[in-house]
Formats: structure tokens, C-alpha cells, sequence
């Protein structure tokens, strides 16, 4: 009976033994193939191509240290370029894809996967298939070129599926910058109403801190202050999109109407930067909109189409971000001082 239960207890170690054995086997295994996604030395990539199965393909190449141009072409915008750096350095591995679901995530990644190739100088340094998300949405399915294997991935701390920063698409990774200046990089500003009375135009010189009407050109007596206040306002401005969605007819016919405003930096070097402002008309969810005064709302109260780069960009923009910048003249006159009362 002894003799017995010492074969059972020593049947039971080596079961145990073994059972750890295989796990450690398969956790080293996993970790191996986990390493594969994420690059902790992002510094190190200089260009990253992704394509998916539409076909689009986008290229970003690191030109300067925080400096990345989409296709060779166009700035790159830096908030989404860090977002894609960081997915890239902090991706991690939550499981192997089971079994039951192994076939359609193969398939899925075949048929409508995105494609990342990652490069560190000429040198293609790691190629992994991003997929679509798991059904709870808190993970996402990716395998390594040539492996047999796809994992969910995901980023610790973040609640969320991944593939959504692996886009494709030219102007959605475009900079999306209007004007950026410095008050000292400005020469001149000039803001033209054509649609409207000219009185409302006016140029700006900020080394004077003089606002200048555009129908008498006879300087006002100026706010100085508010002046300087103006000029601050052309840092850091951007657009919201680009007008992708709107067909080439809608856009000539937008762009044969009279601007209601026509906005001119001239910089220190002497080149120009023009943007030229039109009315958005309302979209169909918001064609049912009245005024103050019971009339249907015809244009968009939110937004306008804008033209820039020299006429190349057709874009959207907000009232909210533009309607300091699009002030008149009047605003920059120095108020009457009040008498004193007697």
C-alpha cells in the first residue's frame, strides 16, 4: 500500500513537472514571436510603407529629426506620426488567435490586412500584417511576415483596437497647417471682404503696430496693443480636412463664386501665403435648420470651404478657429477716451 501511494505521488510530480515544462516551452515561444512586433528603438526608423488592399500605399520618410514627409511630397502631420511611433514602440502580444477563429483571421489579414514594412536607413528592419479588432474592440489581430502565427495585440493601459492608425490614405496624413508664423517672420497682412463694403478691409504692419483701411488707405488711430494681439493670432493655425468628399463640379462652382474673404501674409522674404474663404452650404442633416427668424438655414454656421498653397488645396475650416482672424477694420481703432463725469 505504501509502495503504492509513493508511485502515485511520484506519478503526480513528474505530471506537474512536465505540465510546467510545456508551458514555459510555450510562453518562451510566444515571447519569441511577441518581440517581432514592437520596435523600442523608433529613433532608429527612418521611413515606414503601408498598403492595404484597396489599393493604397502611403510612404513616410523622416527627414530631420521631428520632420516626416508623406509620399516625398507634403509635410507630415506630426500628431499622427508620433501616434503611429508610439503604436510601433508599446505594441505588445495579449494571445495566440485560438483555434476556432484561426482560419477567418488568417483570411481577413489576406484579403483586407494592411501591410507595414519598417525601415532604419535602406535597411527593412521588420514587415507584420495589421488586421481588423476583436469582437470586444480591445484588441487587435496582427501576424509577422512569414510566420504562421496571428496574435491579438493591444497597448497596455490603452482601451482600444490598433488598426485605425494604420491608415493609408495621402491627405489624411497630410499637415494640415494654414499659416504658422512668428510676429517677427510677418511683413504685411492684408484681409480683403470682396462680397461686402470695403470699409471692413484693412492691412496690418507689424513692425509699426498700424492697421491701415483698405478703401480710404488712410492709417487708423490704432490700438497698438490690439495690434500685436492680431499678429499672435496667425501661430499654429490649421485647417479641419480636406474637402475629399466633395466632388470636383462642387468645388469649381464653389470656387467661381466671390471669396467672402481673401487673407494675404506676406513674410520678411517677400513670399506670399493666400487663403481665399467661401460659403459652405449646410448639408442634408442640417437642411431642416432655421434662423432666429424662422427661415431655413442655407450655409453652414460651423464651417468654410477654403482654398490654399497657392489654389493646389481645396479644405474645410472653422468659424471657430478663423473668426478672430477675420476681424474689420473697425476693431483695431483705439477707443475715444470718456470724459470725466462732472
Amino acid at each position: 500500500m505504501k509502495k503504492n501511494r509513493i508511485t502515485i505521488l511520484l506519478f503526480l510530480f513528474l505530471a506537474v513537472a512536465a505540465g510546467i515544462l510545456i508551458m514555459k516551452n510555450r510562453k518562451s515561444t510566444i515571447k519569441e514571436e511577441l518581440k517581432d512586433f514592437a520596435v523600442k528603438d523608433t529613433a532608429s526608423i527612418t521611413k515606414i510603407f503601408m498598403a492595404d488592399k484597396s489599393p493604397s500605399s502611403i510612404t513616410l520618410t523622416r527627414e530631420a529629426p521631428g520632420q516626416w514627409t508623406v509620399n516625398g511630397k507634403f509635410a507630415a502631420r506630426w500628431d499622427a506620426i508620433t501616434t503611429l511611433l508610439e503604436t510601433i514602440n508599446e505594441v505588445d502580444v495579449r494571445t495566440p488567435v485560438a483555434k476556432s477563429g484561426f482560419d477567418n483571421v488568417i483570411k481577413a489579414l489576406a484579403t483586407s490586412g494592411t501591410k507595414v514594412e519598417l525601415y532604419s536607413k535602406d535597411k527593412l528592419i521588420k514587415t507584420y500584417y495589421v488586421g481588423g479588432s476583436t469582437q470586444d474592440q480591445m484588441g487587435t489581430f496582427m501576424m509577422i511576415d512569414k510566420s504562421s502565427t496571428p496574435f491579438v495585440t493591444y497597448i497596455p493601459g490603452f482601451n482600444g483596437y490598433l488598426s485605425t492608425r494604420y491608415f493609408t490614405g495621402e491627405s489624411s496624413w497630410r499637415d494640415r497647417t494654414v499659416f504658422n508664423y512668428f510676429n517677427d517672420e510677418i511683413a504685411a497682412i492684408n484681409v480683403e471682404y470682396p462680397g461686402t463694403e470695403k470699409r471692413y478691409s484693412f492691412a496690418v504692419n507689424p513692425k509699426t503696430f498700424t492697421a491701415t483701411s483698405l478703401d480710404t488707405h488712410e492709417p487708423s488711430i490704432t490700438d497698438t496693443a490690439k495690434v500685436g494681439r492680431y499678429v499672435g493670432l496667425f501661430k499654429h493655425v490649421n485647417f479641419e480636412g480636406f474637402a475629399d468628399g466633395v466632388s470636383r463640379d462642387v468645388k469649381d462652382s464653389v470656387v467661381r463664386t466671390t471669396p467672402i474673404a481673401i487673407i494675404t501674409i506676406t513674410d520678411t522674404k517677400g513670399t506670399k501665403d493666400v487663403l481665399k474663404a467661401y460659403l459652405k452650404m449646410v448639408n442634408k442633416r442640417d437642411s431642416l435648420l432655421e434662423d432666429e427668424h424662422g427661415k431655413p438655414v442655407i450655409y453652414d454656421v460651423d464651417r468654410m470651404f477654403a482654398v490654399i498653397n497657392n489654389g493646389k488645396d481645396f479644405v474645410v475650416i472653422q468659424h471657430y478657429v478663423f473668426d478672430g482672424i477675420l476681424a474689420s477694420f473697425d476693431y483695431f481703432k483705439k477707443a475715444a477716451a470718456k470724459k470725466p463725469r462732472v
